[in-house]
């Protein structure tokens, strides 16, 4: 936890110093955007590599069916979801 705390504010202090001197500097804004997208890429990479999975895999494969019952039993979170298609349906229909 202390190095992801430590690396956050490391990168939130260099990232933005990097970029402005890239801006401003040979690279131009199309350069630096780029040397960014790559930075954030390799370690994303990196993270990726060095991750390690927590859980053990399942053994035993649930069906579709189980999982939709699961679902319908929690009621608040059913008429959530229910409510946002519902909101995202009627935007789509009303702004085309």
């Amino acid at each position: 936890m202390a190095v992801a705390t430590t690396g956050s504010a490391v990168g939130g202090a260099v990232h933005p110093i990097m970029l402005n001197k890239l801006f401003y500097g040979s690279a131009g804004f199309h350069g630096g955007v780029r040397a960014s997208a790559g930075l954030c890429c390799g370690l994303l990479f990196l993270g990726l590599c060095l991750l390690k999975p927590k859980m053990p895999k399942v053994k035993n494969n649930v069906g579709a069916f189980t999982l939709i019952k699961l679902f319908a039993r929690d009621v608040p979170y059913v008429i959530m979801v229910l409510g946002y298609v519902w909101r995202n349906l009627i935007r789509t229909v009303v702004t085309s």
